[in-house]
C-alpha cells in the first residue's frame, strides 16, 4: 500500500516499483510500443510519448521557457538564496516530471556542490552531453506516495505535468512535505489559448469556414468543453 495525504491508497498493478534503476534491461518494463511510438508503461492518463523525438521536442521547449525567463528558474533570489552551501548539510532539488533531463543537468552544472533528481515516468535517454556527478533520475509516478524524499529538498520544480496528474491539489500537498524549511516551488503550466501570426487570442467559437476558424483551437475548445 500506498500513503498519499491522509488516505491510504493502492498502487495499480503495475510491472513498477516505486522508485526503479533504470537499465536497458527494463525496456520492456517501462516502455510500451502504441503506433510506432514509445509510451509509458506505469501512467495511462499521460499518453504523450516518451522517445527521443518527444524529448527532442521537450528540449525546444526547455530552451524557449529559459529564454523567456532569461534563467532556468524563476525567483532567482529565493532559489540562489536556498542553494547556498551550508555547514549542516548540502542543498537538493529536484525536478517532477523531468522529461528530456535538460533542466536537471542544467540546475546541477550550475549548483555543482547540491544534489539535483529528476523523476519521470521513463528514463530520460537523448543526452548531448554528459550527465553531472551531482545528478541522478529516477522513474516514479509521481500520482502516489513521494513520503521516502520527506524533508529532502530545498527546491521542487514542476513544468507541464498536468496532463498526468489525477489529483493536483493532493500533488501540492505532498511537495510540502519533501520541501525543507524555507524551501521553494516552482511551477509552470501552459494553457490551452491559441495566438495568431498578429500576436492576438484565437477566438473560442467560431464556425467552420468563418473568419478566424483554426483546426487547432476548435479540438482545444471542444476538449475543454467536454471536461477533458
Amino acid at each position: 500500500m500506498e500513503t498519499s495525504g491522509s488516505e491510504e491508497i493502492s498502487r495499480p498493478s503495475s510491472p513498477a516499483n516505486s522508485v526503479i534503476s533504470f537499465s536497458t534491461d527494463d525496456v520492456n518494463i517501462l516502455l510500451r510500443e502504441f503506433g510506432g511510438r514509445l509510451l509509458n508503461s506505469q501512467n495511462e492518463m499521460y499518453v504523450l510519448p516518451v522517445d527521443d523525438r518527444e524529448h527532442a521536442r521537450l528540449d525546444y521547449q526547455h530552451r524557449a521557457l529559459t529564454l523567456t525567463l532569461d534563467s532556468l528558474y524563476a525567483a532567482p533570489d529565493l532559489v540562489r538564496a536556498v542553494m547556498t552551501p551550508s555547514q549542516k548539510r548540502s542543498p537538493a532539488a529536484v525536478d517532477l516530471g523531468a522529461g528530456s533531463g535538460q533542466w536537471v543537468i542544467e540546475f546541477a552544472e550550475e549548483f555543482p556542490h547540491a544534489t539535483v533528481v529528476g523523476i519521470d515516468l521513463a528514463p530520460p535517454t537523448n543526452f548531448h552531453k554528459p550527465i553531472p556527478s551531482n545528478c541522478r533520475f529516477e522513474v516514479d509516478d509521481v500520482n502516489y506516495s513521494l513520503s521516502h524524499y520527506a524533508k529532502s529538498f530545498d527546491v521542487c520544480h514542476m513544468r507541464s505535468i498536468e496532463c498526468g496528474i489525477n489529483d493536483y491539489e493532493d500533488l501540492i500537498y505532498r511537495v510540502a512535505q519533501i520541501l525543507r524549511t524555507n524551501g521553494v516551488l516552482l511551477m509552470a503550466s501552459g494553457g490551452d489559448q491559441l495566438y495568431g501570426e498578429d500576436r492576438k487570442p484565437l477566438p473560442q467559437e467560431v464556425a467552420e469556414g468563418q473568419p478566424g476558424w483554426c483546426a487547432a483551437q476548435a479540438l482545444f475548445s471542444a476538449t475543454h468543453s467536454s471536461g477533458l
